[in-house]
């Protein structure tokens, strides 16, 4: 008789911001069968030299390795094969292990705060030929399908004429839920064919880690479904943009009557970091801040109550509670959680 294995899909994102993949086949015996514990999975390497342009990576044809470093464990939603464990082993690499042992720092230091996160990820999903048209768009720049009014005709929406990628969207949805993420909703988007989920309420480094993920399982779904998916924070020009908008919160600006005033306290700290925060806020994301289409200005700090022009809203309900979190709307779609979260952490806490 056949016995069990493990079919562990080894990914990370690299140098570039792209995901990356690899399988790996191992035997129950050799993690005790504790299949969600990261420390009993192997540090693997890849090449390097294959998936990188940069220079200032270590991996060049003549010393190409790089090594994967599991950090945490999922079920894996896209993979069932028979007599086996299937895997998600989300890895740091020797080029961005820093990183994430730097986030893991911070959190842990400033643990009495009692930090919370939710992210709400933006996407488009386009043409898998043409990325300057939108899936099932009528020609690169007229999504429309049989109706005249463009300009709010798409988010949240319901129909076959201006609702594109729904089967999308509720497949990685269950996948999602069935990894284990901490995705809590979606919805369409301000362009068609735009759309976004949400993750939390969690702990800082449950959020980073489910965010990387979900979007590997996102990736992976474009595969099947002939589509592109983009994290670019402008990916078509004269709509709206792309971001990861963070909501954050510790026990002080949970505090019932009194959190009102941490919040506007930990508003006044991101102010003073703000040039600090836009430097790791995201790739390319001074083409989406530009103060126009539900953003604020790349170069100026401003926060309001229920103002979505600002870099930082404090929502409608949160005022009248006086207390609650406040909505970091500055970071890009293609931002990187494990400097993004630690910064804010640090700026708010420190």
């Amino acid at each position: 008789m056949t016995s069990k294995m493990i079919a562990a899909e080894y990914i990370w994102v690299d140098s570039e911001n792209n995901m990356r993949s690899k399988n790996r086949i191992l035997p129950v015996e050799s993690v005790e069968h504790d299949v969600f514990n990261e420390n009993f999975y192997p540090q693997w390497t890849f090449d390097g030299s294959s998936t990188s342009k940069k220079t200032n990576d270590t991996a060049t044809n003549n010393k190409s390795d790089v090594y994967l470093y599991p950090v945490a464990v999922y079920p894996n939603p896209l993979c069932n094969i028979s007599s086996s464990y299937c895997v998600i082993v989300l890895c740091a690499t020797s080029a961005n292990h820093n990183e994430y042992m730097n986030c893991k720092h911070i959190c842990n230091k400033y643990k009495d705060y009692e930090p919370l996160f939710g992210v709400e990820q933006e996407y488009m999903i386009l043409d898998p030929h043409n990325s300057n048209r939108g899936y099932k768009w009528m020609t690169e720049s007229d999504p429309r399908h049989g109706h005249q009014d463009i300009s709010q005709a798409y988010y949240c929406s319901v129909g076959g004429d201006r609702s594109f990628g729904r089967e999308i969207v509720e497949a990685h949805m269950d996948m999602c839920i069935r990894a284990g993420i901490s995705l809590c909703g979606t919805n369409a988007e301000v362009v068609a064919s735009q759309w976004e989920y949400q993750i939390g309420v969690c702990s800082p480094m449950k959020l980073c880690n489910d965010l990387i993920v979900s979007r590997y399982i996102l990736l992976r779904l474009s595969e099947k479904y002939n589509c592109a998916i983009s994290f670019d924070p402008k990916p078509i020009p004269g709509w709206n943009g792309s971001g990861c908008h963070v909501n954050f919160s510790t026990k002080y600006t949970r505090l019932r009557g009194d959190g009102i005033y941490h919040i506007i306290t930990a508003c006044a700290s991101l102010s003073k970091n703000h040039e600090a925060h836009m430097e790791v806020y995201g790739d390319d994301n001074r083409k989406r801040l530009c103060a126009k289409y539900e953003t604020s200005s790349y170069d100026i700090f401003t926060y309001g109550i229920s103002d979505r022009n600002a870099s930082v809203r404090i929502p409608q309900h949160v005022s009248d509670e006086s207390c609650g979190y406040l909505e970091d709307r500055r970071p890009a779609a293609n931002m990187n959680p494990y400097l993004v979260i630690p910064k804010i952490i640090e700026s708010v806490c420190g």
